[in-house]
């Protein structure tokens, strides 16, 4: 019964209206209606079973059912297959310097090499030692000058000393003093008494102070050094004392 009932409508009610009236018009017709045999009953009757069907069929079509609850959702489908790779895509930008990493641990001291072989040996060098002083090579040194008391022979005092070149020269040089007064630099002893210079072939003592110091000094040199003295025949007085350096470069 429920199952009949979820097919009646409006629109099966009036087909079945439709069906009655059209069986029960027949009849009437093939009777003659109303007692008559002229066959305008039957007319009728069609007529009115034809109108019935078109407003069934009207009304049929004015307004469809109700659509029904949605079923519930069915099983997922199998995935489809795999699209067609598409094109590479532009190079991004380069990123920035990561930061340095951690320095590794120390590896372990491989071992020794085999020893190389023995190279050839050079030719025996020159000792630092020369028998003259080369050219252009300059010694210095320091020297000091104190007048004694008289010489009892001459009545005079006599003050002298000598300095000594530790590597000789090949020629006597030119002698130069020069006292503390004297103009800073020259030509022949470009020095001062605290930095001593001399130019090639030349032996320059400078005095660079003095107290009561000699009145005249005289320097006579050689190869090996000089002698520094006063002037035996100048009035002096005993306790003088000058001092300063002294530069030579050989020629």
């Amino acid at each position: 019964m429920k199952r009949l009932s979820k097919h009646i409508n409006p629109a099966t009610i009036l087909a079945l209206a439709a069906l009655v009236f059209a069986i029960t018009g027949g009849a009437y017709a093939a009777s003659g209606g109303n007692g008559g045999g002229n066959g305008s009953g039957g007319a009728n009757a069609s007529a009115s079973v034809a109108s019935a069907h078109a407003s069934i069929a009207k009304k049929s079509k004015k307004k469809p059912a109700p659509a029904g609850k949605p079923g519930p959702r069915g099983p997922a489908g199998p995935a489809g297959p795999a699209g067609v790779t598409g094109p590479a895509g532009p190079t991004g930008p380069a990123g920035g310097t990561g930061p340095a990493g951690s320095a590794g641990a120390k590896g372990e001291t491989g071992p020794q090499g085999p020893q190389g072989p023995k190279g050839e040996q050079g030719p025996p060098g020159t000792t630092g030692y020369t028998e003259f002083l080369p050219s252009g090579k300059t010694e210095k040194g320091s020297w000091d000058l104190t007048v004694p008391a008289a010489n009892p022979t001459l009545g005079k005092p006599i003050a002298q000393t000598s300095i000594s070149f530790v590597i000789p020269l090949e020629a006597e040089p030119q002698v130069h003093f020069l006292q503390p007064n004297a103009p800073a630099k020259t030509t022949e002893c470009p020095g001062t008494a605290e930095n001593p210079e001399a130019a090639p072939g030349q032996l320059c003592v400078y005095a660079q102070e003095g107290i009561n110091a000699p009145s005249e000094i005289i320097v006579s040199a050689h190869v090996f050094g000089a002698r520094i003295s006063n002037n035996p025949f100048a009035s002096d007085e005993p306790g003088g004392v000058e001092y300063g350096s002294w530069a030579v470069t050989a020629e």
